[in-house]
């Protein structure tokens, strides 16, 4: 038993230091016309948040903001990605997010960028 314990504080030191190299942030969006209809796409649902991975949702939305996200990329940190982003756009509302068709690596940190939607119909 005494055995497991230190490996169990390093595990969890370990993991919850992989959250520290990962940060996902919201920008609102501002514009007269927020307000768009897309033609379609590839969707995927993750926690109750479509993602729009090519094309856009083919219904009447509003812009929101955009979510950037910026992380270690590794395989622990990039697995949360996806619940990272729709952890955020449900705090601020959100019903999908679109992502902008690009991820950029630099070195060992990977960045995406996301926009948020609400639906209106």
């Amino acid at each position: 038993m005494m055995k497991l314990f230190p490996a169990a504080i390093l595990a969890t030191a370990l993991l919850s230091g992989c959250a520290l190299y990962a940060t996902t942030n919201f920008q609102p969006y501002e514009a007269k016309n927020g307000t768009f209809e897309g033609q379609g796409g590839a969707k995927e649902t993750i926690d109750g948040v479509d993602f729009w991975t090519n094309g856009e949702p083919p219904r009447k939305f509003r812009m929101l903001g955009v979510i950037n996200d910026e992380r270690v990329s590794n395989p622990i940190t990039m697995n949360g990605l996806k619940g990272a982003v729709a952890q955020k756009a449900k705090e601020v509302g959100g019903d999908a997010v679109i992502w902008n068709g690009e991820s950029n690596r630099h070195g060992d940190h990977a960045s995406s960028k996301f926009a948020v939607v609400k639906y209106l119909d």
